[in-house]
């Protein structure tokens, strides 16, 4: 197969299973290829596009030496850490919460069930900072597919990533809600289903908590989505909702209603 920036490492090391010893020279972070469950985890979640900017080359250099068989005499080199992106308007030093991970990643361990957990005991409007050896890009787009967004920027050798969770408390009043659509809608005997599917994160996100607080709402609703919305179960626990989730072949469909008291 031919191997661009969007391969998986995965796919990219069934083709050529000596990257496992080619990789950590490019940064130690791949070292964590050699440890069988680790690599499971990591090679599945990062892509070459990803393996660049951890460490740290020019994307294409990377695909060019993946490509060609063998170690090649002269690695691509490192360009310098810069941050391109100004400081959001959503990034406020109060209400950061700081999560240092360069130990664990030094070590080579897996810290991605400790930063979820981290999201998830943030308060509402909260911001966590992930503080990494190198660009955790996996752990960004994960994030963003969940409705985080992220600020990048180095301080000496340590990658700086805020992520901010942007819902529809803390998009209130700045104009950028999400308008219930009658489209989306359908009202039966039994309550309401809106399908969010297609919608850009947070989008969906925001939509649903939208419709829970329309005074006109008849649960139980249900959500056409698709894709299992993790953070939003969270803020439904925290609304005093439960739920009920299935999978099928376009996606899933959850059941919500109060909890009971």
């Amino acid at each position: 197969m031919a191997f661009t920036l969007n391969t998986k490492i995965s796919d990219a090391l069934k083709e050529r299973p000596d990257l496992k010893e080619i990789l950590p020279a490019f940064h130690p972070a791949f070292k964590k290829l050699q440890n069988p469950i680790l690599s499971r985890t990591l090679t599945h979640l990062v892509t070459i596009a990803d393996a660049a900017k951890i460490a740290g080359v020019d994307p294409e250099a990377m695909l060019t030496v993946m490509s060609i068989p063998g170690l090649p005499d002269e690695l691509p080199k490192k360009k310098g850490n810069i941050t391109t992106d100004a400081m959001p308007p959503w990034f406020k030093t109060e209400l950061v919460t700081i999560l240092d991970v360069r130990e664990q990643l030094g070590q080579g361990e897996d810290p991605f069930k400790e930063i979820i957990a981290a999201t998830r005991e943030l308060p509402t409007g909260g911001i966590l900072e992930l503080i990494a050896s190198f660009e955790p890009a996996p752990m960004i787009r994960v994030l963003q597919k969940q409705g985080w967004v992220s600020w990048i920027r180095w301080e000496d050798e340590s990658c700086h990533v805020a992520f901010w969770f942007a819902g529809q408390k803390q998009f209130a009043g700045s104009g950028q809600d999400v308008a219930l659509d009658a489209e989306r809608m359908d009202k039966n005997a039994s309550g309401w289903t809106i399908n969010v599917r297609g919608l850009e994160p947070p989008q969906p996100m925001v939509y649903v908590l939208r419709a829970l607080e329309d005074e006109d709402m008849v649960l139980p609703l249900t959500i056409k989505h698709q894709r299992v919305p993790s953070i939003l179960y969270s803020h439904l626990e925290e609304l005093g909702y439960q739920w009920t989730t299935s999978e099928h072949d376009e996606g899933v469909d959850i059941v919500i209603e109060r909890a009971a008291s």
